[in-house]
């Protein structure tokens, strides 16, 4: 019985050794930087298996940052023959059609190409693809020297180049000082090609020159817009007076009747008592 267990061992350990290729990513390496046409070196064990010898590699890569989140088949060989070549590079993946970014992840796989088992993989992180600097933004919602007269949200939009830019951030600086208490940052709702965010207007103490930038980001290199003037002047509620003070020309128009009124009835109730008064004499 100890003697079959170990057949069977045996057996099962040399049909492993048949479906499997040790592969790995050897460039670009973990934490690498790249840009443009970019070097892919793979190296793989030949697999014991004949049929195995001809192999499909498919090369994938994602990034967390960027519209290229979930994986991309970026090359492939279909026919690569591992008795020939345990290296194997491929000098062609152009990376300037992805976007930007720091955290980018590589894998390589490898499957039979006979029956498509799977023989081998593996995968570098925290690549980073540097083409270029992100294009300078460009509001779309507001123009410079804007002045800003009702109470309530604004939204702030600006459009940017998709490719080279993941992120964005933004400031709102009221008297250009980031110091003060009506400033304001963060950062900005990023889709597609455009990057939004708000600023609430509330009342007469939020006047004042607010100077917006927004900064696109590609998490290597940033680019900030200029500076966009808005001009809050929000109006005093109840004409400038505090509230419960003072009254409508309505108001005023029904307290001049009803002074009227009085002073005529005071007219005649004196008269009536003058002629009583003069009666009597």
């Amino acid at each position: 019985m100890h003697l079959l267990g170990l057949m069977v061992l045996f057996v099962l350990s040399i049909s492993f050794a048949f479906v499997s290729a040790t592969t790995t990513i050897v460039a670009p390496a973990n934490s690498a930087t790249v840009s443009g046409s970019t070097l892919f070196n793979i190296t793989t064990t030949d697999a014991t298996d004949s049929s195995a010898d001809l192999v499909n590699v498919s090369i994938y890569g994602k990034s967390s940052l960027t519209a290229n989140n979930t994986w991309s088949l970026l090359a492939q060989n279909n026919s690569l023959n591992l008795t020939d070549s345990g290296n194997y590079s491929i000098n062609t993946i152009d990376l300037s059609v992805l976007e930007d970014a720091n955290n980018y992840i590589f894998n390589v796989t490898i499957i039979n190409a006979t029956d498509g088992g799977f023989l081998g993989s593996d995968t570098n992180t925290g690549v980073t693809i540097d083409n270029t600097g992100p294009q300078t933004p460009s509001i779309t919602t507001h123009t410079n020297q804007q002045t800003i007269t009702t109470s309530g949200t604004q939204t702030f939009s600006y459009t940017f180049t998709d490719a080279n830019t993941p992120s964005c951030t933004y400031t709102i600086n009221r008297q250009n000082s980031a110091s003060d208490s009506k400033s304001a940052l963060g950062s900005g709702t990023y889709l597609t090609s455009t990057c939004s965010f708000t600023k609430t207007f509330s009342d007469t103490t939020d006047n004042g020159l607010y100077y917006v930038v927004a900064t696109a980001s590609d998490e290597t290199n940033s680019t900030a817009s200029g500076s966009t003037i808005i001009n809050v002047q929000l109006p005093a509620t109840n004409g400038g007076l505090p509230s419960g003070v003072g009254s409508t020309p309505d108001q005023q128009g029904k307290i001049s009747i009803v002074l009227w009124i009085i002073l005529a009835l005071f007219i005649v109730a004196l008269f009536i008592w003058g002629a009583i008064y003069f009666a009597k004499k």
